[in-house]
């Protein structure tokens, strides 16, 4: 069909009366190639239609509202998260170690941070006081203890996951459920047998015994068990055919689990790090048993000592807070894109009935991947194992 003479725009204008009934807004849309001959003006040729504006959106005024109201309760629930940590800002740059007050503070005062970060403060008469605690070294336990256990149960549960998710062996599905079923009671119950265990274990270990980093790090180790259930699902919907491929070019089942399942697990092992990481820092309980020594303490246990019987150190206790949520929020920033996909996608596999089919973005991963058996010649060839699959030829 051939183009009419004189195009017609969709515009206010077009409507009887310049607004139609239910219209309440017209934005501006992106200009687009299909939409130059519906926007062009009503007088004009061909090439004027090149240069008219874009055709407008139309939206309801129905639509229109509950945009408004969305963005309300968003703005509502930001408020509410908002609102403690400014109380704890408040609350730290106060004089005085007070925990009511208004949100601004009428005087503002650094003593509460130069306490926490360790400097001594000077008072109006003259005197000087000194750091009641190690702040700085119980942030430094934490973050030591937290690094060593965080490590270790990634290495544990990445092998571990991998053994329940692509290997065969007898009590597979026993051992699995004792897993679950053992997460269902928490450290708290244990505390005296973990006591009576590092205690013993001190005598030929001194190292490994009470009031050590290693130890509290070895039983924090002991909550593996959820961490390996999480990375196995994301194994399982993880294509066995790239596997598949790297054997048949030679690769043993050691490196197709290094160097094509890991590299596609990233994600997946950014959240078990972060979340084991976070259960370090915070744990409470364990940590209160195992360790007793001031300089030994981790910040979770450091803290209640701000709150004395006679008195409490409100402005350092809000200051040693702040300061300790810094690592925190340091971990997620820089682990930000991984823990979004990895909290939000399985695998990068789709699941087909009876059979699973690798996407082409794994193929092309596949083909990148920098094992001795493809780092030459990669870019030339497609893997073997992938070269019938239809989607191996779409990548």
């Amino acid at each position: 069909m051939g183009k009419p003479d004189k195009p017609v725009a969709l515009s206010r204008a077009s409507q009887p009366g310049g607004r139609s009934r239910g219209v309440s807004e017209v934005l501006e849309a992106p200009a687009h190639p299909s939409e130059l001959w519906a926007s062009a003006p009503a007088t004009g040729s061909w090439p004027a239609a090149r240069r008219a504006t874009p055709m407008p959106i139309v939206l309801k005024k129905n639509q229109r509202w509950r945009v408004i109201a969305m963005h309300a309760v968003l703005l509502g629930f930001i408020a509410i998260t908002l609102l403690p940590m400014l109380m704890i800002l408040s609350i730290s740059l106060r004089p005085g170690n007070f925990a009511g007050g208004s949100l601004i503070p009428s005087a503002i005062s650094f003593e509460h941070w130069q306490l926490a970060l360790g400097f001594p403060t000077q008072d109006a008469d003259g005197n000087w006081t000194q750091p009641p605690f190690p702040v700085l070294r119980w942030i430094g336990n934490s973050i030591k203890v937290a690094l060593i256990s965080a490590s270790a149960i990634l290495l544990l549960s990445i092998t571990s996951a991998y053994a329940f998710a692509r290997l065969r062996f007898a009590g597979q599905r026993g051992l699995l459920t004792a897993l679950l079923l053992l997460q269902m009671f928490p450290a708290v119950l244990a505390l005296v047998a973990i006591y009576a265990i590092f205690d013993r274990i001190g005598e030929l270990v001194p190292w490994l015994g009470l009031n050590s980093h290693w130890s509290l790090a070895l039983a924090y180790t002991g909550g593996v068990a959820q961490y390996i259930w999480l990375i196995k699902g994301y194994y399982d919907s993880v294509p066995r055919e790239l596997e598949e491929a790297a054997a048949v070019d030679g690769a043993t089942r050691w490196q197709a689990f290094v160097y094509v399942l890991l590299p596609l697990a990233k994600p997946i092992l950014a959240v078990v790090f972060v979340l084991s990481f976070l259960a370090g820092m915070i744990e409470y309980p364990v940590a209160s048993v195992l360790l007793q020594a001031e300089d030994q303490l981790t910040l979770a246990i450091g803290s209640r000592l701000f709150l004395f019987d006679q008195r409490y150190l409100w402005g350092d206790f809000a200051a040693t807070a702040i300061l300790a949520g810094l690592p925190l929020t340091a971990m997620f920033m820089l682990t930000q894109r991984w823990l979004v996909s990895g909290l939000t996608a399985g695998g990068e596999g789709t699941r087909c009935v009876g059979r699973t089919t690798p996407a082409p973005r794994d193929l092309s991963r596949l083909r990148r991947a920098r094992c001795w058996w493809w780092r030459t010649g990669c870019s030339r060839r497609q893997p073997r194992g992938l070269a019938a699959s239809p989607a191996g030829r779409r990548a």
